[in-house]
């Protein structure tokens, strides 16, 4: 089971995953945050793995707490991904987009796509 967390700069959103299934998902305040994710580890103790994508560059305390007992990755542009990365610097790709291309490229492999962040 997996957690995937996607920080804003008001939001947290996150989602629990049972393979390609989603279980639950919940959008929180950054200051509400904390007591959210103990309330998903409590309900999903089968959560082995965290997925975390974060406009902020900063280690919180939440995400420490996380790393004591999970595995947990952040995502970047030098993580493996399914798609080719054609910007002319790869590096300034945001973790929002990544995800949004990664997503599409699972859900339509081996087709043309436009993905439109709004």
């Amino acid at each position: 089971m997996n957690l995937v967390i996607d920080v804003g700069n008001t939001l947290i959103k996150s989602a629990v995953f049972q393979g390609d299934n989603l279980i639950k998902k919940k959008i929180a305040l950054k200051q509400d945050f904390l007591k959210n994710i103990d309330e998903v580890l409590q309900a999903h103790p089968k959560i082995t793995h965290v997925l975390i994508s974060s406009v902020v560059k900063s280690t919180t305390k939440w995400e420490q707490r996380l790393r004591e007992k999970l595995h947990v990755i952040n995502l970047h542009q030098d993580l493996p991904q399914l798609f080719t990365n054609r910007y002319s610097t790869p590096a300034t790709m945001g973790q929002d987009r990544i995800a949004l291309v990664s997503a599409a490229a699972k859900l339509y492999p081996e087709e043309n796509i436009l993905v439109i962040d709004a």
